[in-house]
């Protein structure tokens, strides 16, 4: 399987540009973080299969990449939706935070839901696997899963509710947006660490959320200090690439807000190269753009390949495997987010 990661590295240089002495000032535009989003998409993709191919743990390059990568891989959803948000509201004002329930956070609910809608009808139908109604409730909100992926949507969800909580009662201030981001941040990681425990997963990324929003609002000011000279940006990445080595090898303990920290070390990383990059590959354009479509329906197909054919008993099969998933998968994000597209324009059309 290690081709797979030499795939990914071909879409990554593919029409890549490096920008030598002078940085790309178009590094968080929506076609950069929708090609950053793909990359990291894709390596989900990537690491939620090896979950249905038990003898890939054999390959050594994909297993430790993966578990090396480990929760960094979602950290740059987190931090772009945090700095999105927050985008949208400078330019907006008060009017994009009074609408955001119904234009962000329902749309979000509403779309998961219909996901686990499809995952029911499937578990039930064909697989005859029976869920308690408690269950089924409690995954309408990714709070548990029937057999789709369900984590991320519980915490963006939640996220969501923090900053159009924390900007609708502070919004006139922005110490107060700050200070109530951070502590209901805290709050929730504490609360959702209480229940869920070692499942930290649901929580320790939950912070890049919350620099994503303090990032838009000083983008400019970063800019201007971090491309004052290529000697204070070299200094600067060999400053995060060594605390982020550091916390790497120390471990964590297990402390959550160690790994928020640990997390937001690798955001700060991954703006540094894309000031210094600009991805021009569409393929994985594609895959950012329809994040949400591929992280839900993705183990639609690994399901249906692992329990009806015999591509994951062995290794020859494996590469089949994934070009069948990977293909498929995307055919139904494409589809999915066309299907979504009908359902926003019919709920607008109602409001």
């Amino acid at each position: 399987m290690v081709f797979v990661l030499v795939l990914l590295l071909i879409f990554i240089l593919w029409k890549l540009k490096f920008f030598g002495k002078d940085f790309n000032s178009a590094y968080l535009d929506k076609g950069q973080t929708d090609a950053l989003n793909g990359i990291f998409i894709f390596i989900v993709l990537i690491s939620h299969m090896r979950g249905y191919l038990p003898a890939i743990t054999g390959d050594w390059a994909v297993a430790q990449f993966c578990s090396t990568l480990g929760q960094m891989m979602v950290t740059s959803f987190m931090f772009i939706s945090g700095y999105g948000c927050t985008v949208s509201y400078l330019k907006k004002g008060s009017p994009y935070i009074n609408a955001m329930p119904r234009n962000r956070i329902l749309p979000v609910l509403l779309n998961f839901d219909i996901a686990v809608l499809i995952y029911w009808l499937l578990m039930h139908f064909v697989f005859k696997k029976t869920f308690s109604a408690g269950i089924i409730i409690a995954s309408l909100f990714g709070w548990e899963s029937i057999g789709n992926s369900n984590w991320y949507i519980f915490a963006i969800l939640c996220l969501y509710i923090i900053f159009y909580i924390s900007f609708k009662f502070f919004g006139k201030s922005k110490f107060g947006i700050f200070l109530s981001l951070v502590f209901l941040t805290l709050v929730f990681i504490k609360v959702v660490e209480c229940f869920k425990g070692s499942a930290h997963w649901f929580y320790d990324t939950a912070f890049c959320f919350t620099f994503g929003v303090f990032y838009a609002y000083y983008k400019d000011k970063i800019w201007e200090v971090v491309t004052a000279s290529n000697i204070r940006y070299l200094s600067l990445l060999a400053f995060f690439l060594a605390a982020f080595i550091y916390m790497n090898i120390t471990g964590f303990g297990y402390s959550a807000l160690y790994f928020n920290m640990y997390a937001v070390c690798f955001v700060c990383l991954m703006i540094l190269v894309m000031m210094k990059v600009r991805i021009g590959n569409k393929i994985l354009a594609f895959f950012g753009s329809h994040v949400f479509e591929i992280y839900i329906y993705q183990r639609i197909p690994m399901i249906l390949l692992s329990k009806f054919t015999g591509l994951t008993q062995e290794t020859k099969y494996y590469y089949i495997f994934f070009a069948i998933v990977l293909v498929s998968t995307c055919l139904i994000a494409y589809v999915m987010k066309l299907f979504y597209g009908k359902v926003d324009g019919l709920l607008k059309s109602k409001r």
